[in-house]
């Protein structure tokens, strides 16, 4: 909180019995900073916020693709998804975690991320099982791709171009380790 006559940065400075706080530098009498109460408000349910979103997201797509497998392939398939959401899971977290020492520097803590990636990919995983019901792998492939970058990027405030390398990477190893798995 600066003075209001000369400008002095006025962190730090005890307030006086009377609550006011005396500038060191004029010495004139300022307010107290009475914002501290409503700021500190302000941040928490910012941070809030910034938790329920990726929450509301995993939750629906889990709740959706889960409904769709146990719809089409009973608890067996139910299993089977779970399983590859795991995996999808920590395989895309590892990948972000290495792109974000390597060039793209973390925006939010390791924690968050990882519910982020968590949303991301039961989104992204029910849009694949619902458009793969209905039209072709291919299709399937590039809505949900689509999807990732955009998820990806609104919710780690990414920049997209990092967002598409990144999705990239995580096809390559997906797709990859779906050849090996079918060849064994």
């Amino acid at each position: 909180m600066p003075c209001r006559h000369c400008e002095y940065d006025l962190r730090g400075v005890p307030a006086t019995p009377t609550g006011l706080v005396l500038c060191p530098e004029c010495g004139n009498t300022n307010p107290p900073y009475v914002n501290r109460e409503r700021d500190e408000a302000t941040s928490r349910e910012a941070a809030k916020q910034a938790l329920m979103k990726p929450l509301v997201i995993a939750a629906s797509g889990i709740l959706l693709g889960g409904t769709v497998l146990a719809a089409t392939g009973g608890v067996q398939y139910l299993i089977g998804g779970a399983i590859i959401y795991a995996v999808t899971v920590v395989v895309s977290y590892t990948v972000l975690c290495l792109c974000c020492l390597a060039w793209v520097g973390f925006s939010s803590p390791v924690g968050t991320m990882a519910l982020h990636v968590a949303a991301i990919h039961a989104a992204t995983g029910s849009l694949f099982i619902l458009v793969n019901a209905i039209s072709p792998f291919i299709a399937g492939l590039a809505l949900t791709g689509a999807l990732y970058v955009y998820l990806l990027s609104d919710l780690t405030e990414m920049d997209s171009g990092d967002a598409i390398i990144i999705m990239v990477l995580n096809m390559v190893l997906y797709l990859g380790t779906g050849m090996v798995i079918a060849a064994l």
